[in-house]
């Protein structure tokens, strides 16, 4: 990793293969997720995680479909 002059740290790595990757960052010799990153219950631990899509795959092409509602509804509890 390398640490910029505006002291965000970047790394640059070979491409992944496609699908979902468990990942995580080692400090001072301390283990860490990624706090820029979600957060996934992997082998046993919290872990980082990256999807790379697949280019052939069509899931990961968005798509101009109808998608529902968001509504949201509130009750009063009355004793």
């Amino acid at each position: 990793m390398v640490n910029g002059e505006d002291s965000v740290w970047t790394i640059t790595t070979n491409p992944l293969a496609s699908g979902f990757h468990y990942y995580y960052l080692i400090i001072d010799g301390y283990r860490f997720s990624d706090p820029a990153s979600e957060s996934f219950f992997g082998i046993g631990k919290m872990m980082s995680g990256i999807e790379i899509p697949a280019p052939d795959q069509e899931f990961y092409t968005p798509r101009n479909i109808p998608h529902g509602q968001v509504r949201k509804c509130y009750y009063i509890i009355q004793k």
